[in-house]
């Protein structure tokens, strides 16, 4: 199981395709049917925001050195991840964290990260060849 902490985290370093994942495996242990379609939704998202961020205005997005999507934008997605759990996820989770689960460690949860960079990068190569 992620917490908080762990989707939190995955999210912001991981971007959004991380965040997706972690949400999927809580649901798979949830056995709610539900971990198919957010993976689904993920991947969609994922790439739909891949695309609006290659597609910004470079003046925009750099004001004086530093971008600002270098913080806004991350801040915003994991925001809105942390609302999804605390809506949908965070009390089963907390209920079978303390009954029978342990949290996934550290570990995983940068393996998850490093993952979701690499394919993030993939995606973002593919998207910014597809536009050239």
């Amino acid at each position: 199981m992620y917490d908080w902490i762990g989707i939190s985290v995955g999210t912001f370093l991981g971007w959004p395709l991380a965040g997706f994942y972690m949400l999927s495996k809580n649901s798979q242990v949830f056995r709610d049917g539900k971990s198919k379609n957010i993976l689904r939704i993920g991947v969609t998202a994922t790439i739909v925001f891949f695309r609006i961020i290659v597609s910004l205005d470079i003046q925009w997005v750099f004001w004086d050195g530093f971008g600002i999507a270098d913080l806004t934008i991350p801040i915003i997605y994991t925001v809105i991840f942390n609302r999804y759990y605390n809506y949908a996820q965070w009390k089963k989770v907390e209920e079978i964290i303390k009954n029978e689960w342990d949290i996934y460690s550290i570990w995983n949860i940068i393996g998850v990260i490093l993952l979701s960079l690499l394919i993030g990068l993939s995606i973002m190569i593919g998207i910014v060849l597809i536009l050239v």
